[in-house]
C-alpha cells in the first residue's frame, strides 16, 4: 500500500495545506492487453473518486506525456447510480481522454458488483456483473500500446462539476476491494 497527497486533498492553494492521505495499491508487474477484473464497492460523498485502472508508470525521459497510456474504471462519490469508463492517450504537448459515464441500476456505494474490462490491440471492452456496457473500437485505442500496471485508489478530487466539493470534515471514506484477477490476452 502506498500513500499519496492528491492536489492538497481538493485545495488548489497548497501554501496553507496540513495535509490528508488517500490509500493506492498497485502491482509491480505491468501487463499489455488482457482482461483486468474487480469486485469492489466505492466510497459516497462528495469530493472523492474510487478507482480501479491501468496506468503506464514506466516514463521515458523527454517524452512527457507522450508516456501517457490508462484504462480507467471509477465512481464518484455524488453520484449514487452511475460508473465512469475513460481512456488517457498520449499527446504532445497534452495527454488527451475519452469516456463515458454510464448509468447503472444500482448504487456502486451500498454493494460489491464486479467490473471488469478487456484491453486488446482493437478495442477496450468494460463489463459490469458480466454485462458489456461500454466499448472503444480501434479508431480511439490505436495508441493504447505500452504496459501498464494495475492500480486501485480512493482520492478527493479538485473537480466540483465532476465530483463534487470535497469536505475534508466528511472522513474518514473507504472503498473496498474483495478480490483483482488479471488473465493475459491471447489473440
Amino acid at each position: 500500500t502506498q500513500l499519496n497527497s492528491w492536489n492538497c486533498c481538493g485545495s488548489d492553494d497548497c501554501s496553507n495545506w496540513d495535509g490528508c492521505y488517500s490509500g493506492s495499491i498497485r502491482t509491480d508487474e505491468s501487463y499489455l492487453y488482457g482482461r483486468f477484473e474487480v469486485r469492489m464497492k466505492s466510497a459516497d460523498g462528495d469530493g472523492i473518486v474510487s478507482s480501479f485502472f491501468t496506468y503506464n508508470t514506466d516514463w521515458v525521459d523527454g517524452l512527457g506525456n507522450l508516456n501517457w497510456n490508462e484504462i480507467d474504471i471509477e465512481m464518484t462519490g455524488n453520484r449514487d447510480s452511475s460508473v465512469q469508463f475513460t481512456t488517457h492517450h498520449p499527446g504532445s504537448p497534452n495527454s488527451w481522454s475519452y469516456g463515458e459515464i454510464v448509468d447503472v441500476e444500482f448504487n456502486p456505494h451500498i454493494n460489491f458488483h464486479d467490473y471488469a474490462f478487456e484491453w486488446t490491440p482493437n478495442s477496450v471492452k468494460w463489463f459490469i456483473d458480466g454485462q458489456l456496457v461500454y466499448e472503444q473500437s480501434e479508431s480511439i485505442v490505436d495508441d493504447l500500446d505500452k504496459s501498464q500496471k494495475i492500480m486501485m485508489n480512493l482520492w478527493p478530487a479538485i473537480w466540483e462539476s465532476w465530483v463534487g466539493e470535497w469536505n475534508e470534515e466528511d472522513t474518514p471514506k473507504h472503498a473496498y476491494y474483495d478480490y483483482v484477477k488479471y488473465f493475459e490476452y491471447v489473440p
